[in-house]
């Protein structure tokens, strides 16, 4: 099975050494990897055809010209996470329209960011639904989100559907905690009006999702649970687990 991994972090230099067998077994042909650009940076250089870099952007303290020096220097897309104000706030429309014009695909974490006392973030800036404002502004500005929304996993859903250039990773630690039954009634539609008909699994929704594991490594047992347990075909898992990150990152 061949994967890309949209969702990963630099927990050290060595790390690639360590994980190589352990990921080459997953499947994993590339890995996007974010926070600490310098790092990140020198990984992907170390290891050009498996490691992609994205540049970990603040949104309150840089513009549209840090996208244009990430994209010079090396890096492949951006990481978005915790702003000051709601991600479809008009005053990120710059970093975004510059992200479109060049071709940087974003990684947005949505939904509850983990608490810590003083950590000092806005809870309710990081809902999906901003990423269906920012889509209908820049239609080719690529997204993926990560943690299908967390706490707003309707919202999630409804992103994916509506817009093309939105895609949902199911990494973190909430989602992976709910039972199939959840994830039927989250993904499961019956045809219009027809509220007494069996439900089936949309395929057409479980086809805009996209594989991240974000921190462990434990993230593909649960994506191939969630696979087996709702009966979704190969060919929309290849979507999952490769397709849709292509083209999200413009391979």
């Amino acid at each position: 099975m061949r994967v890309i991994n949209c969702h990963a972090h630099f927990h050290g230099r060595d790390e690639v050494e360590e994980k190589r067998a352990l990921w080459d077994s997953l499947g994993y042909e590339k890995i996007c990897v974010s926070f600490q650009n310098e790092q990140v940076l020198k990984l992907a250089e170390r290891y050009p055809d498996y490691i992609i870099p994205f540049y970990h952007l603040d949104l309150d303290e840089e513009g549209p010209d840090a996208v244009t020096a990430a994209k010079e220097r090396g890096f492949r897309g951006l990481k978005l996470i915790g702003p000051q104000k709601p991600y479809s706030h008009e005053s990120y429309f710059p970093i975004y329209e510059r992200a479109q014009a060049l071709g940087m695909p974003a990684l947005l974490h949505t939904g509850f960011l983990a608490f810590r006392p003083g950590r000092g973030v806005r809870q309710e800036n990081l809902r999906p639904i901003y990423l269906v404002t920012i889509a209908s502004y820049f239609p080719e500005f690529r997204m993926v989100g990560a943690h299908l929304g967390n706490q707003w996993p309707m919202e999630a859903v409804e992103a994916m559907m509506e817009c093309e250039n939105v895609w949902y990773d199911m990494s973190g630690g909430t989602v992976r905690n709910y039972p199939t039954s959840w994830f039927r009634w989250l993904f499961a539609r019956v045809e219009r009006n027809q509220t007494s008909q069996e439900p089936k699994i949309n395929l057409d929704i479980i086809g805009k999702l996209v594989f991240g594991s974000d921190n462990p490594d434990d993230t593909m047992e649960f994506y191939q649970s969630f696979m087996a347990a709702l009966d979704i075909p190969s060919e929309v898992q290849a979507k999952v687990y490769c397709d849709n990150a292509a083209e999200w990152l413009g391979l």
